[in-house]
């Protein structure tokens, strides 16, 4: 810039500067912070708790100076942050593991690289060399005494980078009138209506149980809005789970109230491979006499289609839960949206080689073996969904010989037509100890290939409308009988035909899946707090649900205030989930470790736990994440030594001066003390004018021509 331009500039401040002192303004003041604003980002509609730890949190991050703001966005809007740069510094979420692996489900997902963003939930974008060699290998580790070692590993590296801020995690509780005899809850199939029953002898304050037989629930597991799909291939919300668990069942499920184990259902038996194939090759040998709600049986080639149509459909319970065990992700990578079982090209490849080469079985691209052809892998997928919406291996020879191939993901060996077969295989990519635990989830359901063929049959990378709308037939207690606008209300009625009843009356099943006790079920979802409050107290509904600040609205109200509390109040303390806020680590300025820890140090935790009280009890758990206490033995031994997140505001303060001036940032305090760069701070200044904008003066500004500019207009 010329000089004569530089001292124009300068003079014109001066004079302006100089205007507003003769009438008595104030004219210059220190800026509080060169930092951008950052934005606190979650979902909208956050609950009346959510909301109030938000503010806290607003607030307690103002107090050390930084210009934080409230930004409340979709689903689909968080789904979107795929990069570091398009992720906002926080995030705040919740994450419950999809089945009962502490690593492989909650370990991995948020704190992976290769999940970063909503690839998977890394919202911090942590990525750590040693993390990222240690965690293929921990995944599929079958040693459990080498694994625990590596989660220790990985904890302490996670807990020193410190990359989220974990908030409490809330008990899981329900209004259950007392009438109502064994509700048994598991946070992963959700509660099991086929266990209740109803004491028809209570009689307490007028009190007692219906006498039509029928239950009515309007808790749908606390999520209060209905299930996103009727078919358990494709729905994926928490809602589903109470309806899933009563229609449909798996090979295996989990035990009750104890999760961490599985029973067999539709297996009597089953056994999980040995040696070098441990936890890798397993067989499971199918009951007898299992049929579905109308009619139709069950056997090994059920089983195939079964797990085939929920892979070939490609939606979100398989693509999320199935890979690099029943499916390869790395291929998926360059196929999808098109996803198929390991192994199901070479089935395909080996009959069509043995059954004279038919035109209609020959890939695109014959001579390319790769399982990233997206084009081969697209015809393998549209060859599998038309063969399950005609299946018919019991008299179609290549069906036959395709589901009895060994060397792929579910196999029915030593298949022929006309055969009725009870041993299916299921083999993993890799040896994995918790597939049992995965496969017992609404995913691996057991599904009637008669009547989804009846009735649309299956597509490739789609699903099938009737069934997502209307449901299917299942083997579980309950069918389905009717279901109301938008699927808002949903009837189902104990199944008349239910296998189970004759294993049941031998001693022969696991108590998950006895036969039902109440006739009539009524799923009401949508029901307002109002509604829930008073349909509860007026004994309308069996099963409600209200947020802790609003216990008192039933607990406290005639009849119930003056009964025990734990008779119609079922707390099952946290569910094995955690709360994370994410302080990205590839964005400036939370990719400054002392600045993640200032921001850790400065939020005041009793004041985030104060809603979390009722009547003096505490009704949420405290833990260091990112794995759940609930699993105690990894739990247990990742966090030795660690000490729990506090508040210490002076802590705070020491780690954000770092910060600043590590990152060449100042803040400012409360009262007026500069954090951080405060060589950096002495060359902002704002000139304020009554009627003016304000402009921040200091060096570079003064030496560019886009200050002179910026002033001129005010000389006229």
């Amino acid at each position: 810039m010329k000089r004569s331009i530089m001292a124009l500039v300068i003079a014109i401040v001066l004079i302006i500067a100089g205007i507003g002192g003769f009438f008595g303004y104030e004219y210059t003041h220190q800026v509080k912070t060169n930092l951008k604003t950052m934005y606190l980002t979650t979902f909208t509609n956050p609950s009346s708790i959510q909301t109030f730890q938000l503010s806290v949190m607003e607030q307690d991050l103002r107090a050390i100076g930084l210009p934080v703001s409230i930004q409340l966005v979709s689903p689909t809007v968080i789904g979107s942050y795929l990069t570091p740069n398009g992720t906002p510094n926080f995030v705040g979420f919740g994450w419950f593991p999809d089945w009962p692996d502490p690593v492989g489900q909650q370990l991995i997902p948020i704190t992976a690289s290769f999940d970063g963003g909503a690839i998977g939930y890394n919202m911090a974008w942590l990525d750590n060399s040693t993390l990222n060699s240690l965690y293929p290998q921990i995944m599929f580790e079958t040693n459990l005494t080498q694994q625990m070692k590596q989660v220790v590993e990985a904890y302490h590296i996670i807990y020193n980078l410190t990359p989220y801020i974990w908030f409490p995690n809330p008990d899981t509780y329900f209004f259950v009138q007392p009438y109502v005899n064994n509700f048994t809850y598991n946070p992963y199939d959700t509660y099991f209506y086929n266990m209740m029953s109803y004491n028809y002898s209570y009689n307490v304050n007028g009190i007692k149980a219906p006498t039509d037989g029928v239950l009515t629930d309007v808790a749908a597991d606390g999520a209060i809005s209905p299930p996103d799909f009727l078919d358990p291939s494709v729905g994926f919300d928490i809602e589903d789970g109470p309806l899933f668990t009563a229609v449909y069942q798996q090979l295996v499920e989990l035990n009750g109230t104890n999760y961490l184990q599985v029973v067999p259902v539709i297996a009597s038996n089953y056994s999980v491979g040995t040696g070098t194939h441990l936890y890798q090759n397993y067989t499971f040998n199918i009951r007898k006499n299992v049929t579905f709600s109308n009619g139709d049986p069950v056997n090994a080639t059920t089983v195939w289609f079964s797990f085939y149509r929920t892979i070939v459909m490609a939606q979100g319970p398989s693509v999320a839960n199935y890979a690099d065990l029943l499916f390869n992700s790395t291929s998926y990578e360059y196929t999808a949206p098109y996803s198929i079982p390991w192994g199901f090209e070479h089935a395909m490849r080996y009959v069509y080689n043995t059954t004279g080469k038919p035109s209609w079985m020959q890939f695109p691209f014959p001579t390319n073996y790769s399982n990233t052809n997206a084009s081969n892998v697209k015809f393998a997928a549209e060859f599998l969904a038309n063969m399950l919406s005609h299946f018919d291996p019991w008299s179609n020879a290549t069906q036959a010989a395709l589901i009895s191939y060994t060397n792929q993901a579910v196999s029915v060996p030593g298949y022929r037509p006309g055969e009725v077969s009870y041993k299916v295989d299921m083999n993993t990519i890799y040896p994995y100890r918790f597939f049992l635990s995965d496969i017992a989830e609404w995913w691996g359901n057991i599904a009637d290939p008669i009547f989804i063929d009846s009735h649309g049959g299956v597509t490739a990378d789609g699903t099938n409308e009737y069934i997502d709308a209307s449901g299917m037939p299942g083997t579980g207690p309950y069918s389905i009988s009717a279901i109301g606008a938008s699927l808002s209300s949903i009837t189902l009625v104990s199944n008349p035909h239910y296998w189970g009843r004759s294993y049941w009356a031998n001693n022969d099943l696991p108590a998950v899946a006895q036969p039902a006790h109440i006739p009539t079920l009524i799923l009401d979802y949508g029901i307002e707090h109002s509604g829930r409050v008073s349909g509860f107290l007026d004994n309308d509904y069996q099963i409600s649900y209200v947020s802790i600040p609003y216990i008192s609205s039933i607990a406290g109200a005639s009849p119930y205030s003056s009964l025990p509390l734990s008779s119609f109040f079922k707390n099952f303390g946290a569910n094995p989930g955690v709360i994370p806020w994410s302080m990205n680590t590839q964005l400036y300025p939370t990719n400054i470790l002392d600045f993640r820890k200032a921001v850790v140090y400065a939020l005041n935790y009793s004041e985030i736990e104060h809603p979390y009280y009722y009547n003096s009890q505490y009704l949420a758990q405290n833990y260091i994440g990112p794995i759940s206490p609930q699993f105690a033995s990894y739990y247990d031994n990742a966090t030795a030594g660690l000490s729990p997140q506090q508040y210490n505001i002076t802590k705070a303060e020491y780690y954000l001066n770092l910060a600043g001036q590590q990152g060449k940032f100042f803040v400012t305090l409360p009262n007026g003390t500069i954090l951080g760069d405060k060589a950096l701070a002495k060359k902002y200044t704002v000139l304020e004018i009554s009627g003016l904008s304000q402009f921040s003066l200091f060096e570079d500004m003064i030496l560019s021509a886009e200050t002179k500019l910026s002033f001129m207009p005010f000389l006229g």
